[in-house]
């Protein structure tokens, strides 16, 4: 059961039909429709059944083409059909025949000759356009010997002439043959050019030969010839066709050769490294040098001897060669120049400060590249310069008593090293640099002044420079050494310079009474001083340390001249000057009050008459008039009326 929808269904067995051949069966799969043909072959005779052969089962039918040569029931003639099946039938000369003409049929046997009827032929003549005119007869009809106008065969001329014989002019065909290189030539041409003759000539891809065909169109048919290659001892040699080995040469493939070269060595050794047979020079030896050299090494490395100019065949080969040169003799050893010595030694650099191993040809004298670091002169600074052979080694001593000294390093063999390095004797040049600094080291005691010697390995000496000090009091200047004012008691002895100290007291401001000294001023003072009451009435003497002591027992912070209290004079003197002072006021509020009330009188009559003049000149404008203040009068009236109260109290 399967859906609707699937109108093809395959079931997937082989289909088994027999094919048309009858033999073989279809081994497809399942398949709609009419099986293939037949793919097997089988043994098969031809329709005659002279030849049999293997052939495709399908192809049922099949002839030989050898004509079948039976003999008819006439016994007289032999069928001349080719391969047919069945019976060659009856003999074709005993059916019913036609004169030669056609016109009338014969019964008659079939050894005797057909016969002819007496009519006029009629048949169309070898000219095509006239028929014959002549009785039945057998065989070809005769030339038509009628007279027409002719027309030549390139369409040139015209000619009246017999029938059956062509007309052609003498003129010559100018268009090409089928070379499309050579002109026709032939008279009255009909436009059928004729194959060129002449030999072609062109130069052939090979590039060597010329295309010795037919002159032809299109391009040349390719070299027959045949190059043979060798190698370069020819024993081996392969062959190309003609112009293939100009490939070969610019991709310089030679024929493989399996012998050995056979070219002598070109070196100092007595024997070449086997290798195969080739073109141009000979591999480089690989064997190494061992020559030895001046410096009693030998030298391991591989043969470096100079190439001679030797006679080594070439691929391509040239064709023009010169006279082939002779082969040089190989080379001695007193020839050959060995690179510089490449042995591993241990040498140490100028100064001393490593030891390296280099290469035996390197120069003897190397700098390690670092500083040089011998001490100097000075004994503070180090040589800065490159590694050089120092002349001049140098060491710092200290003694039992803490001083340093610079001291040079005696060498034994100092003048043998100089010799070998440098060459020539530097005994006594000191090849270090030399110090030309001033003296860098801090003070000590520090202080701003530099040490103004130059460069010294040992401390600096006592600071001499004098400054201008300021004596205690600060009345004079004192010249003091640098190096004393680190020390106080010497320096309090040094600025004491016997004068009074005049000093302000700290407390009352009176100057110190005694000599110069350091510190604050702590003397008593015995100067008088003018005490008065607050309202400067009382006036009185007092010492200095008296109101000192009254200012401290009060607590007060303001100065000695009102340490006084006032007694009943002065407050009576008081009330007296306050009462005074209240009159002076009333007056003055008075003498106010009367110009403030002049005032707003003056300014109310301006108004009125401004306003007179407006209406007269008829001026339509708003004029603001000040309301009169009547608080203003309000206040001035009271205060008025107080004063008077104060005035009757």
């Amino acid at each position: 059961m399967r859906p609707c929808s699937e109108t093809e269904f395959r079931c997937g067995i082989v289909c088994g039909k027999t094919f048309s051949c009858g033999k073989h069966k279809c081994s497809d799969t399942c398949h709609p429709g009419a099986c293939q043909t037949c793919r097997q072959k089988s043994k098969q005779k031809c329709q005659c059944g002279k030849v049999e052969e293997m052939r495709p089962c399908s192809e049922t039918e099949f002839r030989c083409g050898i004509v079948c040569g039976k003999t008819f029931s006439c016994g007289k003639h032999k069928c001349e059909k080719t391969c047919h099946s069945g019976n060659c039938g009856p003999c074709p000369l005993s059916l019913p025949r036609r004169c030669p003409c056609g016109k009338e049929e014969f019964s008659i046997p079939c050894d005797k000759p057909t016969p002819t009827c007496g009519r006029t032929c009629g048949k169309l003549m070898n000219c095509g356009l006239h028929h014959c005119a002549d009785r039945c007869h057998n065989g070809p009809c005769s030339d038509c010997n009628l007279s027409v106008e002719k027309r030549c065969r390139c369409g040139s001329s015209k000619k009246t002439m017999l029938c059956s014989k062509e007309f052609t002019c003498d003129k010559r065909c100018n268009g090409n043959r089928n070379c499309f290189r050579h002109r026709c030539g032939r008279r009255c041409c009909t436009g059928d050019h004729p194959e060129c003759q002449e030999i072609c000539g062109t130069r052939l891809t090979c590039g060597n030969h010329k295309c010795a065909s037919l002159c032809h169109s299109g391009p040349c048919l390719p070299c027959t010839e045949v190059v043979e290659i060798l190698c370069a001892c020819g024993d081996s040699k392969i062959s190309v066709p003609c112009g293939a080995e100009k490939k070969i040469y610019s991709l310089n493939l030679p024929p493989k050769c399996l012998s050995m070269c056979r070219h002598p060595p070109t070196c100092h050794h007595a024997s070449r490294s086997r290798h195969r047979c080739h073109f141009g020079p000979c591999p480089p030896c690989k064997k190494p040098c061992m020559i030895k050299g001046a410096c009693g090494h030998v030298c391991l490395l591989k043969c470096h001897d100079p190439l001679p100019d030797f006679p080594f065949p070439e691929f391509p080969p040239k064709q023009n060669s010169k006279k082939q040169k002779s082969v040089p003799p190989p080379l001695q050893e007193f020839q050959v120049e060995c690179p510089a010595c490449q042995e591993y030694v241990n040498r140490t650099c100028l100064g001393n400060h490593e030891t390296r191993v280099v290469t035996c040809s390197s120069s003897r004298d190397f700098s390690c590249r670092r500083p040089c670091d011998n001490t100097l002169t000075c004994g503070n600074h180090f040589c800065k310069l490159e590694c050089h052979h120092v002349t001049v080694p140098r060491k710092i001593e200290i003694d039992e008593n803490g001083w340093k000294t610079v001291v040079e390093i005696s060498e034994e063999n100092s003048e043998e090293n100089l010799e070998e390095i440098s060459g020539k004797n530097l005994e006594g040049e000191d090849t270090c640099q030399k110090c030309h600094l001033k003296c860098q080291k801090p003070r000590d005691p520090p202080c701003k002044h530099a040490c103004k010697k130059m460069c010294h390995l040992n401390p600096c000496e006592p600071c001499d420079f004098p400054i201008k000090v300021d004596c205690h009091c600060g009345s004079i200047r004192v010249l003091v050494p640098c190096h004393v004012t680190h020390f106080q008691d010497e320096m309090v002895k040094r600025l004491t310079c016997g004068g009074k100290c005049g000093k302000l007291l700290p407390k009352c401001q009176h100057e110190c009474s005694d000599t110069c000294h350091p510190g604050p001023c702590y003397s008593y003072c015995n100067q008088n001083v003018v005490v008065k009451c607050p309202c400067r009435r009382r006036r009185e003497k007092w010492e200095c340390i008296e109101a000192q002591k009254i200012r401290q027992e009060r607590g007060e912070k303001k100065d000695f001249a009102f340490l006084l209290k006032c007694d009943s004079l002065c407050e009576e003197l008081k009330r007296e000057k306050e009462a005074k002072r209240r009159i002076d006021d009333a007056s003055n509020e008075m003498s106010t009050l009367g110009s403030t009330l002049e005032s707003m009188t003056s300014h109310e009559s301006t108004s009125r008459s401004r306003k007179r003049e407006k209406k007269t000149k008829q001026v339509t404008q708003e004029i603001v008039v000040p309301k009169r203040d009547w608080t203003a009068v309000t206040k001035v009236l009271g205060t008025l009326g107080k004063v008077l109260g104060m005035i009757a109290a």
